[in-house]
């Protein structure tokens, strides 16, 4: 057995059950593919259980989706793809390095303390190198 253990964490769209199951259960609330919005509304909804259940607050995490390019056509060339494997138009994060860095810090904002970002066209090992880019940027 590890020690200290591993860290727990329970996801969701900070939904009744799973918000009680973290509170009860885990270190950090994983939410998945929330606008600035519902991340600031469910990021409320954890401290509030957190709280009432007299512990600490969780780390708040997020999963969403991106399309990073080092400029804005590099971006835009690599939708259709995004578009085929996801049928959705967007992801939630989706511009220049720049761009998305400035968009993580507004969910940093509100209360998003990790993101992972979750890049669906696997083959596009390219986007890899450009999300190392983004970390660095963040830094």
């Amino acid at each position: 057995m590890q020690r200290p253990r591993p860290t727990t964490i329970v996801g969701g769209r900070a939904k009744p059950r799973t918000v009680r199951a973290a509170v009860r259960h885990a270190d950090e609330y994983n939410t998945v593919f929330p606008t600035l919005e519902e991340a600031r509304e469910r990021r409320r909804i954890l401290a509030e259980a957190a709280e009432a259940a007299g512990r600490p607050p969780l780390t708040f995490s997020m999963m969403i989706s991106c399309v990073v390019g080092r400029d804005e056509a590099e971006a835009r060339d690599r939708l259709p793809r995004f578009r085929e494997v996801t049928g959705h138009d967007e992801p939630l994060l989706f511009g220049t390095v720049e761009q998305v860095a400035e968009r993580l810090h507004e969910y940093e904002a509100v209360g998003v303390e990790r993101a992972m970002l979750q890049h669906i066209v696997h083959e596009d090992v390219e986007m890899v190198d450009v999300l190392g880019e983004l970390v660095a940027a963040l830094r």
